[in-house]
């Protein structure tokens, strides 16, 4: 039997269709307004998350600190702050108390004798709040935690007027954009 062979000619299957193209971006489009706001979300989290763990290590050093003498505060502010540094060297305290924290790894501080209160600034604005009183016969005694959200360089400082205090770090740092 003989066959005979057409011979080729140019083949239409070469390529996409601008149908196919379009369906194809349409759907990486849907895919992207998904997974934007997600990754915002979580880049915003993990952003207050790095200040969190340097205001929770700086009450390490404080609670550290406190045994050995008796007192949040020493005879001076310098001294105090001398003890905090060796304490924490990983952490940039404010030089002097009260000042305020302009980023996530520079901890403003405020001591008495018996308190020392706690602020850092996270990249994303927050500003994150501790205080322990360690005097049992204070209203406030024991360890609080607070939050402000979307402060500026100037406002996150451990004496300033501050948040609401709440007695557990759950209610005292609620997600990133609300406040407790």
């Amino acid at each position: 039997m003989c066959s005979i062979t057409r011979p080729r000619g140019p083949a239409n299957d070469d390529g996409f269709s601008l149908v196919e193209l379009l369906v194809v971006v349409a759907v990486i489009g849907v895919l992207v307004a998904i997974a934007v706001p997600a990754f915002l979300g979580a880049q915003n989290g993990a952003k207050s998350r790095g200040a969190q763990a340097n205001v929770r290590t700086a009450l390490s050093a404080a609670k550290t600190v406190h045994p050995e003498y008796e007192a949040y505060w020493l005879t001076s502010d310098a001294a105090t702050l001398t003890l905090l540094n060796r304490a924490e060297p990983s952490l940039q305290w404010t030089a002097t108390m009260g000042s305020p924290s302009r980023n996530a790894t520079e901890v403003s501080w405020s001591s008495t004798p018996t308190a020392m209160t706690l602020a850092v600034r996270a990249t994303n604005g927050d500003c994150f709040y501790v205080r322990d009183d360690a005097d049992p016969t204070s209203v406030g005694a024991g360890t609080s935690y607070g939050k402000t959200i979307d402060t500026d360089a100037t406002s996150c400082d451990a004496d300033g007027p501050g948040p609401v205090w709440q007695p557990s770090q759950a209610a005292g740092w609620p997600p990133s954009g609300a406040s407790a």
